[in-house]
Order: C-alpha cells, then sequence, then structure tokens
C-alpha cells in the first residue's frame, strides 16, 4: 500500500505550515552576529527543544522502535550519559564560550591555543559533520522512499535525497539559525503529535489491557536479555567491549560519547550561543538533554507495542514485518490508514529536514567564523553573509552527495539506523573532545599538539573500525611484550569494541597528545 491522496493532503499542509513559520521568523533583516546567534534574544526553552528535535533526527523516529522491537530497553539507559555530559557542558563548557563572545565553538580554540587551532577544529567538525548529516539524510530518505513508492529501490531513495537537500538549502539559506530554532520548534510539536496519535492507534489495534501486554513483556527474552531490562547483558561469546548498551558503557561511553557531541559540535552547541547569556544558555543545555528521555521513553514504547501486535496478536492487516530496520515503516505502510499515514511520513520529513537546516546552518557559521575570518577579518555584513550562504549551498551539495553515495550499500535495512547515525559522528569528535578537555582544564597545549590530537581521533577511530585486525595484533604483542594476560582487559581473541568505547580509547589518548606540551598562548587567552 502506497500514500493516498488524502496522506498527500497532510504533507501538503505539513509544507505550508512549515513555510509560513519560516517566512515569519526570517523577515527581519540580519547582520552576521543574528544571522550565526539571533543576536542572543532566543528563549531558553526554545533552544532547549531546539537542541532536542536536532540531537533525535530520523535515526531516533525510526531506529528507536526497532531497538526496542528487536531488543529490550538498553537503549534508553544512553539518556544517563546523556544528562550527565549534559551538566557536564552547562557547567563548564558554555561559561567559557560566553566568556569570550564566539560565534562559533571553535573559537574557544582559537583563544586558548592560537588561531590555526580554531581552523583546525572546524576542519575537523566539518569534515565530521558531513559524514554524520549524510548519514541521517540517507536514513530519512530511505524511510521517505519506502513508504511513498512500497519498495526499497536505490533509485527512488537517491532522488528523495537530491529533492531533500535541495529543500534544506532553500529554507536554512534565508533564515540562519533563528529560521531554524522556531521551524524546529514547530516541529516538534509535529513529533509529539505523531508519536501520541501512533500509540493510542497501536494501543486500540493490539485491544489488549495494559496488564496483559505487561505480562508478555515482562517474560519475553531476547539473546537471554529480558525485553524490559535497561541494560545488556554480554552472551557468552560476547564481552563488554562490544556492545554500546552495557552497564558501564552506558556510565562511561555514553558519557563521554555525549559530551564530545553536545560540547564539541557546532551543529548541536550552536543552540546554546543563541541565549541572552551563559546562565540561559547552561539551563538550554540541561533542559535539552532531559527532554530526550521523555521523547525516547515514547518511542521505545511504540516498538515494544509493534513486538506485541507482531507475535501476540492475530493481526492481519499485512505481512508481518521483514528482518532489517523496517518493522515502524512496515507498520506504517501496510497497517496505518489513510491520513494517518501522512501524518506520520510528515513526521519523518519532519526530523529530516530538522537534522539538514541545523547542520547546514552550523557548517555554515563555522566556515565563516574559524575559517574565512581567521585570513579576512574586516568583512562587511553583506560580504559575510553572502560568503556564508555560498558555502551553505555548497555543504548542501556535499552532504546530498555522500547521502548519494551511501545508498547503494545500505539499501538492505540491516544495518541499525541508530549505530549508523551515532558511529560516524566518533570521526571527529573523539579527537575534538581531546583539545577542548584540554584547553578547559590544563594550562597546556599548543596549535600543532591541537592538529595532532584531531588527526589522531580520526585515524585510531578509522583503524579501529576498518582495520580491526592491525589494532588486534598490536594489543597481543604489547601483551605479549609487557607479559600482560589479556584476559586481564576482558578481551576475546577476536573482540570488536563499540562506538562508545572507540571514542572514550581516542579521546583518551588524543587529549595526552594534546598535553605533551606546555602552552604558549596563555597570556592572550587571559588577555582576550
Amino acid at each position: 500500500m502506497k500514500l493516498e491522496f488524502w496522506d498527500y493532503a497532510v504533507l501538503a499542509l505539513y509544507f505550508i505550515i512549515i513555510a509560513i513559520v519560516g517566512y515569519l521568523s526570517t523577515r527581519k533583516k540580519s547582520d552576521t552576529r543574528d544571522y550565526f546567534t539571533a543576536s542572543g534574544k532566543i528563549p531558553m526553552w526554545a533552544a532547549a527543544i531546539s537542541f532536542m528535535v536536532t540531537a533525535q533526527s530520523a535515526a531516533t523516529f525510526l531506529g528507536g522502535p526497532q531497538k526496542s522491537y528487536s531488543g529490550n530497553l538498553s537503549f534508553l539507559a544512553i539518556n544517563i550519559g546523556s544528562i550527565l555530559a549534559g551538566l557536564i557542558v552547562a557547567y563548564f563548557f558554555i561559561p567559557a564560550f560566553y566568556k569570550h563572545k564566539v560565534t562559533s565553538i571553535y573559537g574557544f580554540l582559537q583563544v586558548r591555543f592560537g588561531m590555526f587551532a580554531g581552523v583546525g577544529g572546524s576542519i575537523a567538525f566539518l569534515l565530521g559533520r558531513i559524514l554524520a548529516s549524510a548519514s541521517r539524510l540517507f536514513i530519512a530518505c530511505f524511510a521517505f522512499s519506502y513508504v511513498c513508492v512500497g519498495e526499497v529501490n536505490v533509485f527512488y531513495i537517491q532522488l528523495t535525497i537530491v529533492l531533500m537537500t535541495f529543500a534544506g538549502i532553500a529554507y536554512t539559506i534565508m533564515g540562519g539559525i533563528r529560521a531554524v530554532i522556531w521551524t524546529d520548534v514547530m516541529q516538534s510539536v509535529v513529533y509529539v503529535l505523531v508519536i501520541t496519535i501512533t500509540l493510542i492507534y497501536l494501543l486500540n489495534t493490539i485491544s489488549m489491557s495494559p496488564g496483559e501486554i505487561y505480562d508478555i513483556l515482562s517474560t519475553t527474552k531476547v539473546d537471554g536479555n529480558p525485553k524490559l531490562d535497561f541494560f545488556h547483558t554480554p552472551k557468552e561469546d560476547e564481552t563488554y567491549w562490544q556492545n554500546g548498551y552495557t552497564f558501564w558503557a552506558i556510565i562511561i561511553g555514553q558519557t563521554v560519547f555525549h559530551l564530545g557531541v553536545y560540547g564539541t559540535d557546532n551543529d548541536l552547541a550552536q543552540r546554546f550561543l543563541t541565549c541572552k547569556n551563559s546562565k540561559e544558555g547552561s539551563k538550554a543545555a540541561i533542559l535539552g538533554s532531559v527532554l530526550g528521555l521523555p521523547v525516547q521513553i515514547l518511542f521505545l514504547f511504540i516498538g515494544l507495542l509493534l513486538y506485541v501486535l507482531y507475535n501476540e496478536t492475530n493481526i492481519t492487516a499485512g505481512e508481518l514485518p521483514p528482518k532489517g530496520q523496517k518493522v515502524f515503516l512496515h507498520f506504517i505502510l501496510t497497517v496505518v490508514p489513510v491520513g494517518i499515514k501522512g501524518l506520520l511520513v510528515a513526521g519523518i520529513f519532519s526530523a529530516a529536514l530538522s537534522s539538514i537546516n541545523s547542520a547546514l546552518n552550523a557548517m555554515s557559521s563555522s566556515f565563516y567564523s574559524d575559517i574565512v575570518k581567521y585570513k579576512y577579518a574586516d568583512l562587511d555584513d553583506d560580504t559575510s553573509i553572502k560568503i556564508s550562504r555560498i558555502s551553505l549551498i555548497v555543504f548542501g551539495f556535499l552532504v546530498g552527495g555522500v547521502a548519494i553515495l551511501l545508498t547503494p550499500d545500505n539499501t538492505d535495512g540491516k544495518s541499525s539506523f541508530i549505530d549508523l547515525a551515532l558511529m560516524v559522528m566518533v570521526f571527529a569528535c573523539s579527537g575534538l573532545l581531546a583539545v577542548f578537555l584540554a584547553g578547559l582544564f590544563t594550562n597546556r597545549g599548543n596549535v600543532t599538539t591541537v592538529w595532532l590530537a584531531i588527526i589522531f581521533g580520526f585515524v585510531s577511530v578509522y583503524l579501529m573500525t576498518f582495520q580491526l585486525t592491525l589494532v588486534e595484533i598490536n594489543f597481543y604483542n604489547i601483551c605479549y611484550l609487557f607479559s600482560l594476560n589479556e584476559e586481564w582487559f576482558l578481551i576475546s581473541p577476536n573482540f570488536k569494541l563499540a562506538f562508545p568505547w572507540k571514542m572514550v580509547v581516542a579521546t583518551f589518548f588524543g587529549f595526552l597528545i594534546c598535553i605533551s606540551v606546555p602552552s604558549n598562548n596563555l597570556q592572550e587567552e587571559s588577555d582576550a
């Protein structure tokens, strides 16, 4: 079953509403400060909502239900790390950003280590953000095309990527961060409305009491883990290092990972710079990280209800969902009635548009503030905004191009949407977090070690991801050389590292690299 007339009517109404919101938020003529930080006039609650919506993305919209459908509630536990990271960012990172009145967070690296350090931070962010945004765009367009045409087709996915890219560029280019944030606020309403309607419809379709549903779920196990457990317990052939949702992976790994994402990724951190002062920005960081919890609970609850629907009822409206990351899409396509289906597709589009709008604005902001101004410091506002808009278009094409390249190898839907979206962020955030921690908590490091730490982050994550055999051989050689027992590290002969542990390893050694020399820029920082 494909979308029908009333589904497209709902989508058309959604497009009209976001166009109106975008127009109303862009009527004021902007200078560069307003274009990039909204002149510090965004309310704290709006910045927090925008932060939450962007952090969720289409990966959570689709991957959240899949996680609880095929597994348990361990994905919910990452909110422990998320909230801890939000508190650290609020109390240490944001006050430093406001102290130095930066437009892009990599301006802090310029002040702390030297001008060229900010360039390095910006380049790392741009590379990582292109990869991360491309993966999120692919996920959204995979879903959008699947629901619209009823099948997984490379051509339709790539066509959707092209259309979504142009829509994101056109919508973002005029209004800057102000348009992005207020559109996110509107889309959060769509988000909540879609989730609520889906839950109500699922409960009515299942026709079981809450007690009956709980009894089914509480007695179900998946790979030896109870379905309602919050932490993943490793299987006999698995170690704690191989899964990103075990207890210590949550407490340590996910906290470090989210600290990198919230504190060193300009795509999310730019929200905190739009508030009137650091106190309001810090409140936005804390509130935004907390708001993610109830939203994820609702998405995971959808997945649990889908499990009951497809495994414990005699539903006849459609076949059982195919294996892979398509259970929620299959439900939308085969079970949800006309009209509501269009609203759910609007929710997918809402998550996708929020992600690409925010990313393009953040990349253009960082490119201008940290790279262009490094060479041309005295540009007038009109020229600055023109350069920012041109760079935004270029970055849009790059994101769309990488998303198109991702399509042929990921259309089977077997890879976890969430793990794909999160993993690519580790490449840039590990090195960036290392240098931000060095800048905030030590008086050591210089431009050279900043660049070395950032490069180490990319290279080490690449080796741990794609050259694991080489890493494994070196690990056992080190153990042999120093007479260490590899079993002390709870590592099996064929071990794999989950993405939070890759982040921890790369950040730790990147931090040591960054602080390996004294700082030569402390006087400049104190004078700033």
